[in-house]
């Protein structure tokens, strides 16, 4: 049976998710660069002339590419969001749709009388 996309995406995410954070040990040459740990430092935040700022232990993806992030997440598909107020790039670790994105606009009841009375 096939799946509307978007629940298809959230099952895959899901996943994806359960996978890459599962307690199945890293080996010590894990691909992903954790030596076993299954954490790896990357860096999370840049200032505006490409300096790096601040680096945290992150889940260690394996060696496998990074989950895309589609036009609809928040940093539009890029993988990093800018923060004006301190001029700084950070690294978007999670997929975030935006608010209203996919959200279709509800059309009125014409039973409801609060919906087509004016204001």
């Amino acid at each position: 049976m096939t799946l509307p996309a978007q629940t298809a995406r959230e099952w895959l995410r899901e996943q994806y998710r359960e996978w890459e954070e599962s307690p199945a040990p890293h080996p010590p040459n894990c691909p992903g660069g954790c030596g076993g740990s299954g954490e790896v430092l990357t860096i999370l935040t840049w200032q505006d002339d490409g300096t790096p700022l601040h680096q945290e232990p992150i889940w260690c993806n394996r060696g496998e590419p990074e989950d895309p992030h589609g036009p609809d997440c928040e940093c539009r598909g890029t993988g990093y969001t800018y923060d004006p107020r301190y001029r700084e790039r950070n690294l978007c670790l999670t997929y975030s749709p935006r608010p209203g994105q996919n959200t279709p606009t509800p059309a009125a009841d014409p039973d409801d009388p609060w919906a087509s009375k004016p204001f």
